[in-house]
């Protein structure tokens, strides 16, 4: 088992980070030696000193990453809570998509995530939508009428969780989906950030950024260009 260390400032955090990294590390993840999970107020981060820029960081095969449209999901109180789950899903899949969720939870993601997004502004704003409306587009999460119609608690939510997802392709037969990378997802963004990658098994792969100038041992990753809403 890889020497990973977590560093919480609420103790309920720092155990469900653990439970997180257990139950990665028992289904085949990799993630390298030394690697610092840090939460502050809430915030997730992750850091590096031990590893060198451009090796590997963190690899989540298949069965690791959690595939968003096989869960039904609601929000209950700025928690995030599964109602339900496709049959026949993998139970380290499962196991880990709850942990996943509890870590989100007692870190408060969606109630940060509900006070800074602008579509919380607009929910609440209803005339600023004829400036500003959801994308016609498939793989946008919700739309106009879902404003309108008041239901700020799926749009909070299939906007929380667009802005975290990554288009997983498992091989060429098969179509893309949106899924989670556990801990991967804690990267902050930064444009010289490293970007995701595949390697020969499909397993998704997060290397080590470069170093950046003020932010100490901190690692990065790079979302790419953002859709001009989502920026």
């Amino acid at each position: 088992m890889a020497a990973i260390v977590v560093i919480a400032d609420d103790r309920y955090v720092e155990k469900a980070l653990r439970k997180l990294v257990v139950l990665l590390q028992a289904a085949g993840a990799a993630i390298a030696d030394g690697l610092v999970i840090r939460c502050v107020a809430g915030d997730l981060s992750i850091e590096a000193a031990m590893v060198r820029s451009g090796t590997m960081l963190i690899r989540m095969p298949e069965h690791c990453l959690i595939p968003l449209k096989a869960f039904k999901l609601a929000l209950v109180n700025d928690e995030i809570v599964i109602s339900s789950a496709q049959c026949g899903l993998n139970k380290a899949t499962v196991a880990i998509t709850e942990a996943m969720f509890e870590v989100y939870n007692l870190s408060r993601k969606m109630a940060q995530h509900c006070s800074k997004s602008p579509w919380s502004l607009i929910a609440s704003h209803l005339d600023l939508l004829s400036y500003i409306t959801p994308p016609s587009r498939d793989d946008f999460p919700f739309s106009a009428r879902d404003l309108r119609s008041g239901d700020k608690a799926k749009v909070m939510l299939a906007s929380f969780l667009h802005s975290r997802l990554f288009t997983h392709q498992p091989n060429e037969q098969t179509r893309p989906r949106p899924v989670l990378v556990p801990v991967t997802d804690f990267l902050n963004h930064h444009w010289t950030g490293a970007p995701y990658s595949y390697d020969r098994y499909r397993a998704v792969v997060m290397r080590r950024s470069a170093p950046l100038p003020g932010k100490g041992d901190e690692c990065f990753a790079s979302y790419g260009l953002h859709d001009a809403y989502d920026t």
